[in-house]
C-alpha cells in the first residue's frame, strides 16, 4: 500500500486536501495556544515582577522611613539629654533660692520677735514707771513749760522712760506697793 500522508510535491500546495487543511488550522490553532500562553505567562511573570519590585520598592521605603525615624528619634533623644543638665542646674538654684528665702523669712521672723520682745519690755517698764507714779503719795503738778514743781522736763517721748516726773522714787521695797492685779488698793491691805 501506498503510504498515505503528507507530501511535499508539487501536489501539496496545488492542491490541498482536507487533511492538510485540517493540519493547517491545527497547526494555526496550536501556534495561537502557544503565543496566547506565552503572553499569559509573560503577563503572570510581569505581574510577579511588577509585585515583586513593588514589595522591594516597600521594603526599601519602609527601611528608608525607619532610618529616618531612628536618626530624627535619635537626634531628639540627644538634645532631650543635652538639656538634662541644664534643668538640674536651674532646681539646684531654685533650691539654693528657696533656702535662702526660708533662712531670710526665719531671720525676719527672728528679728520681728526679738523686736516684739523689745516693745513688750519698754511697754512693761513704762507700765512699772506708771505704777511707780501712782504709789507715790504726793500729787504731782505739771506746769505749763512741761517741768514739774522742783523737776526737770519730762524725757518720756524721747527716751521710751518715764524719768523726771517724781522727786522721790521709793528705793525700799516695802515703800513701794503697787496695785494689785484684781483692783485692790494696797492701802487697804491689812498686812
Amino acid at each position: 500500500m501506498p503510504e498515505r500522508g503528507i507530501s511535499l510535491g508539487s501536489g501539496f500546495m496545488s492542491r490541498p486536501s482536507r487533511r492538510c487543511s485540517f493540519q493547517i488550522a491545527f497547526t494555526q490553532q496550536y501556534r495561537a495556544a502557544l503565543e496566547k500562553k506565552k503572553k499569559e505567562q509573560q503577563r503572570k511573570f510581569f505581574v510577579s515582577g511588577k509585585k515583586s519590585v513593588s514589595k522591594e520598592h516597600s521594603r526599601i521605603v519602609i527601611e528608608e522611613l525607619f532610618q529616618a525615624f531612628t536618626i530624627n528619634y535619635a537626634a531628639e533623644d540627644d538634645r532631650i539629654r543635652s538639656l538634662w543638665p541644664t534643668i538640674l542646674e536651674e532646681e539646684r538654684k531654685l533650691q539654693k533660692l528657696s533656702k535662702q528665702f526660708q533662712s531670710a523669712i526665719v531671720k525676719m521672723g527672728q528679728e520681728c520677735e526679738t523686736e516684739q520682745i523689745q516693745g513688750m519690755a519698754k511697754a512693761k517698764e513704762a507700765v512699772l514707771e506708771i505704777e511707780i507714779l501712782h504709789t507715790k503719795r504726793r500729787p504731782l503738778t505739771l506746769l505749763p513749760n512741761g517741768y514739774t514743781e522742783g523737776s526737770e522736763p519730762i524725757k518720756a517721748v524721747s527716751t521710751g522712760k518715764v524719768s523726771g516726773l517724781v522727786d522721790e522714787v521709793p528705793k525700799d521695797e516695802e515703800e513701794f506697793k503697787a496695785p494689785d492685779v484684781l483692783g485692790t488698793d494696797p492701802e487697804d491691805d491689812d498686812s
